[in-house]
């Protein structure tokens, strides 16, 4: 278990520590308690990405996990990965539990909210961004499909050069920051 401190802070999330208590670094531990139907049977839980070191428990199970919880630089180990996670067999009363550190990135802290909801929804939602960043990805490749092949068959102005070099790096960028 983590160990508590004296000092203890609440602080209103999603936000980022930096915000709220003057610095980026340190440990946490969030707990919420969630009361729900008894006909529900089963919840998804969207993680977005949180740049940091996170384990996440449900009922004091360990459910999702990135990167390694520490309480300094040496024993925490960050690393970047979004997660939705499916728990069934859940009880009226579920307690959600997050351990977050953050020795390494200029925010800690929860950036966005977490995101609770029946399994089919959140799924469904996932699906959803995905098929929009496939379809963008899909669109910036023939611009820059587009624009090379301008740049080759033409003057080789430096403005289309410009233009697809800006357009590669805005599709590798949507790529790979988004959850």
């Amino acid at each position: 278990r983590f160990h508590t401190i004296e000092d203890k802070q609440y602080v209103e999330e999603p936000g980022v520590w930096k915000k709220t208590n003057g610095k980026a670094t340190g440990y946490a531990s969030y707990n919420l308690i969630v009361l729900l139907p008894e006909t529900l049977s089963a919840l998804a839980f969207r993680i977005h990405d949180l740049g940091t070191a996170y384990s996440f428990f449900v009922n004091d199970s360990l459910v999702a996990k990135a990167g390694n919880v520490g309480r300094n630089k040496e024993e925490s180990v960050p690393q970047l990965l979004p997660q939705t996670v499916v728990i069934d067999n859940l009880t009226d009363t579920t307690r959600i539990t997050v351990w977050i550190s953050n020795f390494d990135y200029r925010k800690g802290g929860f950036w966005k909210a977490l995101v609770i909801g029946e399994v089919d929804t959140i799924i469904r939602e996932d699906t959803s961004r995905m098929n929009i960043l496939l379809f963008n990805a899909g669109v910036w490749f023939m611009v820059i499909f587009f624009l090379c092949f301008f740049y080759v068959y033409t003057q080789k102005q430096k403005t289309i050069l410009s233009f697809f070099l800006g357009a590669f790096f805005l599709l590798i960028r949507k790529t790979t920051a988004d959850d």
